[in-house]
């Protein structure tokens, strides 16, 4: 073999061998212990489901609108369709569900809220709190891209991206409220053409009854000698 190209060969070798160490190891290492960063969940309110004692929201839309008190024995009741008792299953699950509205970001250069329409809301909601404070919010505009509402919160300044979600389990409380579902009544079928009837056989007339008595008393023999006993439904009759 040449010389100088085993030379040659050797020294690319040895470069693919520093490249290696140098370069590559580290960077495979790095991307080994790299752990992805996932972006925490954000909801509208933070709160417990048990510290809720009350729900209002209100369409400004279509002027409805959904009132709902937790009373002092822990039981739900509707002030708003109503006054009436709430199905307390589906009330507790609407009460849990304000808990998870999910918020897509926040829109923390705008100074123009009118613009968004969270000054002049469409959809209004208020919680009250087991403590006595209170959250609100007020739903404003459908963002441009279709999957959020603008919202504004009580005593904030920036607009905060509900998603399409969260907004239609709001807007489902007033026009779906936790009513008592109603009761159902039982109904007989009423018979259809062509049903047969069943009509009751006659009984016994009064005459008949006596005569079928009279003949069960006659004697064994006929007491005059020649003469038939004849049973009549008229009763009983000698024939000579």
């Amino acid at each position: 073999m040449n010389r100088k190209l085993t030379i040659g060969l050797l020294v690319v070798f040895a470069a693919l061998a520093v490249y290696a160490l140098v370069v590559q190891v580290p960077k495979d290492n790095a991307a080994a212990n790299t752990t992805a960063t996932v972006a925490p969940v954000a909801y509208l309110w933070t709160v417990k489901a048990d510290q809720i004692n009350g729900v209002h929201v209100v369409n400004h839309v279509s002027g409805q609108g959904l009132d709902l008190v937790k009373e002092t024995a822990g039981t739900w009741s509707l002030v708003r369709p109503g006054p009436q008792p709430a199905e307390q299953s589906l009330a507790a699950s609407d009460a849990s569900g304000l808990m998870t509205l999910a918020v897509d970001g926040t829109i923390t250069t705008a100074t123009d809220l009118a613009s968004f329409g969270v000054l002049s809301p469409t959809l209004t909601v208020e919680v009250d709190l087991s403590d006595g404070t209170k959250l609100k919010a007020a739903v404003g505009n459908k963002s441009p891209t279709g999957t959020d509402y603008y919202v504004l919160r009580e005593g904030e300044t920036q607009v905060v991206l509900l998603s399409t979600a969260a907004q239609s389990t709001l807007a489902n409380l007033v026009t779906t409220p936790p009513v008592v579902p109603p009761t159902a009544t039982p109904t007989v079928p009423t018979p259809g053409p062509g049903t047969p009837s069943v009509t009751p056989l006659p009984s016994a007339t009064p005459t008949a009854t006596a005569a079928l008595t009279a003949a069960a008393t006659l004697p064994a023999t006929a007491s005059t000698p020649g003469a038939v006993a004849t049973i009549s439904l008229y009763g009983p009759t000698a024939t000579p």
